[in-house]
């Protein structure tokens, strides 16, 4: 999954600005270690909304964008996540906050961050090209599809299917999801020059793969 406050600075700094903010704000008037106690869970309610919210965001609108209306159902079933979040979120604010308008002015605030961070990072886009590749696969057996995931030597990475895989060259011998990439170096350079359009989430028909 990812997590847009902890990547992005400025959206790490502003996010722990507003905690502390809200965090004071609610603790006037209470007993003193409330000072303390309230940003932090703050904080860690704004990531609950922060999060998941670009995730479903992005990929929801990626279904709608690519599909139109046979997208609806897809783009609502990205969110379900995103909404057992926010009620995750809303459960450990309705302790900090006094009144609804606080609750609902802290939402507000973090619902038009998370947009910002999305806008500025991208993941639209990615989001986009992500879908792209993964509804172009046609539906198989996944016991059969003779690529990474299904392969004994895959090894997973944080960060590759939200944006490694679209870069635009090869990426880092530690950022491929191979374990044996001395023997399939080749593919994966082949890979990264085909057009990210074009492109699958990962390599096909390797000639070293094995099957989990």
């Amino acid at each position: 999954m990812y997590f847009p406050f902890l990547i992005s600075k400025n959206a790490g700094v502003i996010s722990i600005i507003i905690a502390l903010g809200f965090g004071i704000w609610s603790s006037i008037g209470g007993a003193w270690y409330q000072y303390f106690l309230n940003p932090i869970l703050i904080f860690i309610a704004g990531m609950f909304i922060g999060t998941p919210f670009i995730e479903g965001l992005t990929r929801g609108f990626s279904y709608l964008y690519l599909f139109k209306l046979k997208g609806v159902l897809k783009a609502i079933g990205m969110n379900i996540v995103t909404i057992i979040f926010f009620f995750v979120a809303y459960f450990i604010l309705k302790f900090v906050f006094k009144t609804p308008a606080q609750l609902l002015l802290f939402f507000i605030m973090y619902i038009i961050l998370s947009i910002v961070v999305a806008l500025i990072d991208k993941r639209f886009e990615i989001a986009i090209e992500r879908t792209k590749a993964l509804e172009s696969i046609p539906y198989i057996n996944p016991k059969k599809i003779r690529w990474c995931k299904t392969c004994k030597y895959f090894e997973k990475i944080k960060g590759y299917e939200e944006n490694l895989w679209l870069s635009g060259g090869m990426i880092k011998d530690s950022e491929v999801p191979c374990k044996i990439l001395n023997k399939t170096k080749e593919l994966w350079v082949n890979y990264f020059q085909v057009e990210k359009g074009k492109r699958t989430l990962y390599p096909k028909d390797c000639s070293e793969w094995v099957r989990k």
